[in-house]
């Protein structure tokens, strides 16, 4: 761990990138074996010098000194860098290629405006079932995720147990709309801006539909962007670390 005598190296935080679903991690290998892939493009995750920010009084402040923060996803297009995805786009990303034993999601609260709570994942499932809807190639995708409630800003409690369940019910309602819409902006984005498929559709066809892979292989350069998806979010709240205010 880092220490005043040993601070924070760029080395620390690429290696704690694994925590954060906001970045991307991606070894060469990786991102060789991307390259490699018919119709697949390429990631890397992105560093960048922030300032760094002291929590005082519930609020984060800047010290005026710097620090590396990995952030964001660069997408490659063979070996040319296309454009970047955010820490939204990012997260919707690792929603869709990767499982999530690690992480949090940050979402507002519901008992006090201008709070967070936050939410540990405990894991998740994705599947990408390509389907024809209408005559039209369409991609469905089901998240399976479980959650756990560790923080809640704010000084509000729940502390009835039928008010208990109604919030928790109501969380569970925030995250799945808050999957959903960074998943369906990360497909939106590398559709209309990339044209550039790094969120697995290519993978999932040639898998499950090799017989109409084949005809689209050759230009899915051009397919890709005009796929439709549909997203289905199931959240499952499997307990609190809260030491008051719930139980």
């Amino acid at each position: 761990q880092p220490t005043a005598s040993r601070p924070w190296t760029l080395w620390d935080t690429i290696k704690n990138t694994k925590y954060n679903n906001k970045a991307v991690v991606s070894s060469v290998v990786d991102y060789y074996r991307d390259f490699l892939k018919e119709g697949n493009c390429s990631v890397l995750g992105v560093v960048e010098v922030v300032p760094r920010e002291e929590s005082g009084s519930g609020d984060k402040q800047k010290t005026g000194a710097e620090q590396v923060k990995s952030s964001g996803t660069a997408v490659f297009k063979k070996d040319r860098l296309v454009g970047y995805l955010d820490e939204t786009e990012t997260q919707g990303l690792n929603w869709l290629v990767k499982e999530l034993p690690n992480g949090m999601l940050l979402l507002p609260s519901r008992l006090e405006p201008g709070k967070l709570i936050s939410l540990e994942i405990e894991s998740s499932k994705t599947s990408i079932k390509p389907e024809f809807q209408e005559g039209k190639l369409c991609f469905v995708i089901q998240v399976d995720t479980e959650l756990t409630l560790v923080e809640q800003q704010g000084k509000k409690k729940v502390l009835a147990p039928k008010a208990m369940l109604d919030y928790l019910g109501g969380v569970r309602e925030d995250a799945e709309r808050n999957i959903s819409d960074s998943i369906s902006r990360t497909i939106l984005k590398t559709q209309n801006e990339f044209a550039c498929d790094v969120v697995g559709f290519a993978s999932a066809l040639k898998q499950k539909e090799p017989s109409i892979w084949r005809t689209v292989a050759d230009n899915w350069e051009e397919v890709f962007p005009t796929v439709d998806h549909e997203i289905h979010v199931q959240v499952h709240i499997v307990g609190t670390a809260l030491k008051q205010g719930f139980f």
